[in-house]
């Protein structure tokens, strides 16, 4: 595990704080490198169960070809935000993890699926199971095995 020093260490939240923020968050960055080693970062709708971030695209596209490329990925998102006007500052949580991602299929895809569907829509897994069903053969689901989570706040 590398180590990313925070200047504000009275602002870190353990780690599951962190994964709690990053799983509230409605979106989050996949920060990649090109096949060219470009740098390049792709916001993704998300869910995390444990310490495994799922999110689903299309089955072509840069970003597929981003991860097919380089597996390692930097994720970052921001929750509870509000402003703080009279402050001068905005009340927030932030969580940045690293990992390794990698193309899910089969099971292991409706699963990622699931779990992005009872963050989303929690109240219509049967819809979700339909949509599933129907959305395997073009749909590609990733996951990111976070082996690295941190999270600042000041809230």
């Amino acid at each position: 595990m590398n180590e990313h020093p925070m200047r504000r260490k009275d602002r870190a939240l353990t780690e599951a704080q962190a994964l709690e923020t990053l799983q509230s968050a409605l979106f989050a960055t996949v920060s990649c490198l090109m096949p060219d080693g470009t740098p390049y970062g792709v916001t993704v709708s998300h869910a995390v169960e444990g310490k495994t971030l799922y999110f689903h695209c299309a089955m072509q596209g840069l970003k597929v070809d981003c991860f097919t490329a380089h597996d390692r990925v930097c994720v970052s998102a921001v929750a509870h935000v509000e402003t703080d006007a009279p402050g001068l500052t905005t009340k927030y949580r932030s969580a940045v993890c690293f990992g390794r991602i990698r193309a899910l299929s089969g099971q292991e895809a409706a699963n990622g699926l699931r779990v992005i569907g009872r963050k989303f829509s929690p109240e219509h897994m049967p819809a979700v199971e339909d949509c599933i069903g129907k959305s395997m053969d073009h749909t590609r689901v990733y996951a990111v095995e976070l082996n690295e989570v941190h999270g600042k706040g000041n809230i």
